[in-house]
């Protein structure tokens, strides 16, 4: 059988259900984790910051170096890593009984790198895909990073409840199978590979230029944005609402993730006409509203369905400043998306960070809320409407940009 872009696309859309796989099955064993080798709640908060920088410090290499690389051997390679990363997930502990710890660290790391250059990989592939629809090529495939996680959440989740928290260690080996079939793939899916084809120099003059230095704010909001909410909602959920945990995950986290990937999925397939400056400004001003419905409305019911809604609003946001930079920068430049994911993993780090740090300063009395309610609720909400500067900002840098393009 002859292979055509179709399976191309395909292989893309596992890659980043891999990915998503790669980023939530740790948090949703850390209960697992903590019962089996007892680590302690800051141990476990370090596996993600590890994951983030490692990641952080992959797209800084890859800015410089990453036009030296065939798409086709970054795809390769980053699924292999994550084939490796979640084997050593399920042995290496068991093996290593003398330091769980540092099992988990090193599993981890694997799984970063392979996270991150899958990233970098299959954007630049998806985007020299020939379609009528090109614009809306990006949406459209990170939709199914959101599909992933709900995939990756459900599965533990269920597995975990028939299997038994002790047989946790099953799991990574199951859910390998999912990024060594996307290895098998993108050994023989075509792929046009333009990334060595604007140069260097060309990339640098454009990295330096007001619209893409705007385009790198607006990924650090986007980035911030989409991770401030999605992060605490099940900390929010079960201690600011006081919700049992399972409906504030299924509600909350889940229903973020849905929202999330039927908004990517809508543009995906009819936002092609759409401006995306004008989108992305929709979707900025959409989601301050949601952070209002979050923490200003006293119904936690109603607080919980925004946390979802939030998923919606951000839905857009991290796939259409990568449309607008493709279109405007240089469409298929590894070293260019690298730059983008840099300020990407920032916004995630620093979202999440300053509701933890607004969190306990009004926790321990600190700074006083101007929220009136109590306990570890004002603690929470206050947390997340701080973060709603970074939404804010994306409606700042939206404008200037549009009005750039007027001015052009």
């Amino acid at each position: 059988m002859k292979l055509g872009y179709s399976h191309t696309r395909a292989a893309a859309y596992a890659g980043i259900v891999a990915q998503s796989l790669y980023l939530g099955l740790i948090p949703v064993l850390f209960a697992a984790f903590k019962n089996e080798f007892g680590l302690t709640y800051e141990q476990l908060g370090r596996i993600p910051l590890i994951n983030f920088t490692l990641q952080i410090i992959l797209d800084l290499l890859m800015v410089k170096f990453g036009d030296r690389f065939k798409l086709r051997a970054l795809a390769i390679v980053s699924n292999s890593l994550g084939v490796i990363g979640l084997v050593l997930l399920s042995v290496l502990p068991r093996v290593m009984t003398g330091a769980p710890y540092a099992a988990l660290m090193i599993s981890t790391a694997f799984l970063a790198i392979g996270c991150g250059l899958i990233d970098l990989a299959i954007n630049p592939v998806i985007n020299a895909l020939p379609a009528a629809k090109q614009r809306a090529e990006l949406p459209l495939l990170h939709s199914f990073f959101c599909f992933g996680s709900v995939f990756t959440f459900l599965t533990a989740t269920l597995f975990v409840h028939f299997a038994g928290t002790e047989k946790w260690y099953l799991l990574p080996l199951v859910t390998a199978l999912i990024p060594a079939l996307d290895l098998i793939a993108f050994i023989f899916v075509p792929i046009i590979d333009n990334n060595r084809r604007s140069g260097k120099a060309g990339v640098k003059k454009k990295f330096i230029s007001v619209l893409f230095i705007l385009l790198m704010l607006m990924m650090i909001c986007a980035g911030s944005a989409e991770q401030a909410v999605s992060s605490w909602i099940s900390l929010f959920a079960e201690l600011g609402l006081s919700m049992p945990k399972l409906w504030g995950d299924i509600i909350g986290l889940c229903g973020f993730s849905l929202c999330m990937a039927i908004g990517r999925m809508l543009y995906g397939l009819f936002g092609a006409k759409l401006d995306m400056r004008k989108t992305l400004l929709f979707s900025a001003l959409c989601c301050v509203v949601s952070y209002l419905g979050i923490t200003l409305i006293p119904n936690n019911t109603v607080s919980l369905v925004f946390c979802a809604l939030t998923g919606f609003s951000v839905a857009v946001m991290w796939p259409g400043v990568l449309s607008i930079a493709s279109d405007e920068i240089s469409a298929d430049s590894v070293p260019m998306f690298s730059m983008l994911a840099v300020c990407g993993d920032t916004g995630c780090a620093a979202g999440p960070w300053l509701i933890g740090l607004i969190s306990d300063a009004v926790d321990s009395g600190s700074i006083t809320s101007p929220l009136t309610y109590t306990g570890a609720e004002v603690a929470t909400r206050t947390g997340i409407l701080a973060a709603i500067a970074f939404p804010a900002a994306m409606v700042l840098f939206c404008v200037l940009i549009l009005r750039k393009k007027k001015s052009k």
